[in-house]
């Protein structure tokens, strides 16, 4: 498994999904919603060249890695919190 924090477009997890083979795996991690938006829109594209899919692309900040922004973002759209204890 290979973890790339702040993977930006993906260039790179696309590279390690070869060395890792059909067998490993690859998360990219990053916190930009365009860069995600190219990473994700390359992943099959990049998974049908190679033969296979291995990677994955996850929101998220490198010093919140225990927090899915993107759960986060639905959680809050539905509950609007209006005060610390809405957070909490």
């Amino acid at each position: 498994m290979v973890l790339d924090l702040g993977s930006g477009t993906g260039k790179i997890c696309f590279i390690a999904a070869q060395g890792v083979g059909p067998e490993g795996r690859v998360i990219g991690v990053d916190t930009t919603d365009d860069m995600l938006a190219v990473a994700c829109d390359a992943t099959p594209k990049v998974g049908k060249n190679i033969g296979f899919d291995n990677v994955e692309f996850r929101k998220g900040r490198i010093q919140d890695l225990r927090l899915d922004l993107e759960a986060l973002e639905a959680f809050v759209s539905r509950e609007p919190i209006g005060d610390l204890d809405g957070v909490l």
